[in-house]
């Protein structure tokens, strides 16, 4: 019995969504949700690759707190060590 090797083209989505570098994070947080994709490609207006944006940067993001201003003080101390 043969073993082949599949690649990533084997595997890959062709027709993926991405946002361009300008876009909201309320959109991209839609886009995500909406879609079950766990990241999404950032593109400059030429459709260039720019870096991409994951659920995990969105959830963070959507489930920050302001911090008060006792909270900043002490963490503008703790990143100063």
């Amino acid at each position: 019995m043969g073993t082949t090797r599949a690649t990533i083209e084997d595997v890959m989505v062709v027709d993926s969504i991405a946002v361009s570098r300008d876009a909201t994070l309320e959109k991209a947080d839609m886009l995500v949700r909406s879609t079950f994709v766990t990241g999404l490609p950032v593109i400059d207006l030429d459709g260039v690759l720019v870096g991409v944006i994951g659920d995990a940067q969105l959830a963070a993001r959507r489930f920050a707190r302001p911090m008060d201003s006792s909270e900043r003080g002490s963490a503008t101390s703790a990143s100063a060590r």
